[in-house]
């Protein structure tokens, strides 16, 4: 028997509990593994509340980092991975049986893991890897951005691009201000607090705004700081409460890059609001982004576990709880007050 968080209906927190349950078996093309660091992320509380559909009784988590214990039927890696290797995962959670990653085991599409780095410990691959590929994907894949690119602008965050990233001290945040800059963008950040605000600048963010605050209009301040041109690009995680002021700060042909619910759905938007200055609105989801190309997952994930240990990206760890905490750490997710990334240990 093992432990694992299961939730039986949507609800608020209070649903998920911790249950002792049988160890997956490795199902054929997976890797069991033995999970010592699991992420938390808002995909989860989507899961949870229903806002995603999902089967219930069901697990939670996409997630985490660990040790192979078994390998399944019919099952090979290019980095010709086997039992007693560290790795990392980002795992299908609720759409999969026995992958779900708040749980001492999880049965993982081998297709979705990679090795951890020497010197990489299984905290910073699960603080790290979900978020860090989302971010990746968008700045490098779906938006097509190369460092210093010139000619026909396919993408964004060109070298010299105001970019405008939201919720920067978050855990996606914070490796998006970080990619955004070394790919040569001047960035705008907006965050709740001079403490955050210390971090995104930290972290690269030329300009930081603390939204919330009297008098403070997020749209109008990045037109003065851009003088008057607008941002080439608004990545906004938070949804409901920002989508407005990331539309207004965009200049001409630029992208609004909408990927979280953090405050909520994005209400119905009439698309001929796009055509004044010719907006491109993304909604990008990274599971489709990797479904585009075979083995894009192992490209980016190795790419970007190299910059972790080299030290050119860093994430920040709000605090670890333990698995029968997982509530809590949903608490404290949705409060929009955590810096960095949320793990569970179990």
């Amino acid at each position: 028997m093992s432990r694992a968080v299961r939730f039986s209906e949507f609800g608020p927190p209070e649903v998920l509990k911790t249950e002792s349950v049988e160890r997956p078996a490795v199902a054929p093309g997976a890797f069991l593994i033995r999970n010592e660091s699991i992420g938390v992320n808002f995909i989860d509380i989507y899961f949870r509340t229903g806002l995603y559909p999902a089967e219930l009784p069901n697990g939670l988590g996409v997630e985490g980092a660990g040790v192979i214990e078994e390998v399944g039927e019919n099952t090979t890696h290019p980095q010709g991975l086997k039992p007693g290797d560290r790795v990392a995962y980002i795992s299908p959670g609720p759409r999969l049986p026995g992958s779900a990653s708040y749980a001492e085991y999880s049965s993982v599409p081998a297709a979705s893991v990679v090795r951890l780095p020497e010197g990489v410990s299984a905290q910073q691959g699960a603080a790290v890897l979900l978020q860090g590929l989302t971010a990746k994907s968008m700045i490098e894949v779906t938006t097509d951005v190369k460092k210093g690119a010139r000619g026909p602008r396919r993408g964004v965050a060109l070298r010299g691009d105001w970019v405008l990233i939201h919720a920067a001290a978050g855990g996606t945040g914070q490796l998006l201000v970080q990619i955004a800059h070394q790919l040569g963008a001047r960035v705008i950040a907006t965050v709740s607090t001079e403490e955050k605000a210390a971090i995104a600048r930290s972290l690269g963010a030329e300009e930081v705004i603390l939204y919330g605050r009297p008098g403070i209009d997020v749209a109008v301040e990045v037109q003065r700081i851009t003088g008057g041109k607008g941002a080439y690009a608004a990545f906004d995680g938070v949804g409901q409460t920002t989508f407005e002021a990331s539309l207004a700060s965009l200049g001409y042909l630029g992208w609004l890059v909408s990927f979280g619910n953090a405050s909520g759905k994005v209400p119905p938007v009439d698309l001929l609001r796009l055509s004044d200055k010719g907006i491109r609105l993304l909604r990008p989801s990274l599971f489709s982004t990797l479904k585009s190309r075979d083995g894009l997952f192992l490209e980016l994930a190795e790419k970007l576990l190299a910059d972790v240990a080299s030290g050119a990206v860093k994430q920040g760890v709000h605090k670890e709880y333990p698995l029968e905490e997982a509530g809590q750490a949903h608490i404290d997710l949705e409060s929009r007050g955590t810096t960095g990334k949320l793990l569970l240990k179990p």
